[in-house]
């Protein structure tokens, strides 16, 4: 039975999703179009990257989220495959995002510590092997919430609703193991960024000042990832494990919240230092 105070509640999570994801989109347009106006501004292609997939991720998030705003507004009749199709592209992007959050850190790291190397190799294999990852959750989930979705569920205040068992969960928990490996890149990052910082103070070099920024805007980006994302997720999983409770059920879908959270801040990120 639906109570009240949770349709205030779902209805309040997905209108932030919306309004967070809607600012993101506009942002990663003004800075695709600034990067594509002004080509020689030198963006690393990881990080040209990661702008891409926070824009796609945004815009899906926006639609499905908009929708449901729409829907429990009783604006719209309900349509259950948009519902479906958004939500599986919005939920498995999720995984996609902490993928090209761990090859961005990844290639900082690089950067750093072999700079040589990286302009000669290092920075265009790593960016094919980053794209091949980041497309494998979306293929992989999407088949996986396809296989295992109810057709006609009696009532959908959120994407999970599609489910009769926690199968969104072994999504939370994969997003856990990227968060735990995200967490020793940031260990990784922060140690070399000091022995970088180090060498700055030594050059002064244009590049390296330049470098300098772009690093500087990846470590904001990983403590902004730390605090949004990786805290709510695992918190998330562990009382689904420990205590057999579904947050996202019971109050919503904040973890797709959080999500299009960390898009919104990280969209600022990329845009002032595109700018600069």
């Amino acid at each position: 039975m639906v109570t009240l105070s949770s349709y205030n509640g779902f209805l309040f999570i997905h209108s932030l999703s919306t309004a967070f994801s809607a600012i993101s989109v506009i942002v990663n347009v003004v800075t695709i179009i600034r990067y594509i106006v002004k080509p020689n501004s030198r963006q690393p292609r990881m990080i040209l990257l990661a702008i891409h997939c926070n824009f796609v991720f945004s815009f899906v998030a926006f639609i499905h989220s908009a929708y449901m705003v729409l829907l429990l507004d009783d604006k719209i009749r309900r349509r259950s495959d948009l519902i479906f199709w958004t939500g599986a592209l919005s939920y498995s992007m999720n995984s996609s995002i902490e993928i090209c959050n761990l090859f961005v850190a990844l290639d900082r790291v690089f950067v750093m510590c072999k700079p040589v190397r990286y302009c000669q190799s290092y920075q265009y294999r790593l960016h094919l092997v980053a794209v091949a990852f980041i497309f494998l959750p979306i293929v992989t989930f999407t088949t996986i919430f396809a296989l295992d979705r109810d057709s006609n569920p009696s009532v959908v205040m959120a994407f999970v609703d599609f489910f009769k068992k926690g199968v969104i969960y072994i999504l939370y928990w994969f997003d856990v193991i990227l968060s735990i490996a995200n967490v020793v890149a940031t260990v990784v990052f922060i140690k070399e960024f000091k022995v970088f910082l180090a060498h700055v103070r030594a050059t002064k070099s244009l590049v390296v000042i330049g470098n300098q920024k772009v690093n500087r805007m990846v470590l904001y980006q990983i403590i902004v990832e730390f605090i949004v994302l990786i805290i709510p997720i695992m918190a998330t999983s562990t009382a689904n494990m420990m205590q057999d409770v579904s947050w996202p059920r019971k109050y919503g879908p904040y973890p797709l919240t959080c999500f299009t959270l960390y898009t919104l801040i990280c969209s600022f990120l990329f845009f002032f230092v595109n700018k600069h």
